[in-house]
C-alpha cells in the first residue's frame, strides 16, 4: 500500500507543463500483543520513529517496524 501511495504521488506530481517532484516518507509499525493496554501508544511511537528513520536516509522512503510488543 505504501509503495502504491508513493507511486501515485509521483505520477500525480507530473503534468504537461512542468514537473514537480514530491518527496514523501512513510513510517509503519505493527504489533501482535493484543493483551497490551498500551499497544496503540507503543505503535504510534514506533511508527513515528520509523517515519523519522525514513526521513534521515535519502535512499529510503518507507520504513516498516513489525515485531511482538513486550
Amino acid at each position: 500500500i505504501a509503495e502504491t501511495l508513493l507511486k501515485n504521488l509521483y505520477l500525480d506530481s507530473v503534468n504537461k507543463k512542468s514537473k514537480i517532484i514530491i518527496s514523501c516518507s512513510i513510517g509503519i509499525a505493527s504489533g501482535t500483543d493484543r493483551e497490551n493496554n498500551n499497544l496503540r501508544r507503543i505503535l504510534m511511537k514506533r511508527a513515528d520513529d520509523a517515519l523519522y528513520a525514513a526521513k534521515k536516509d535519502p535512499e529510503t522512503d518507507i520504513v516498516v517496524w513489525h515485531e511482538g510488543i513486550d
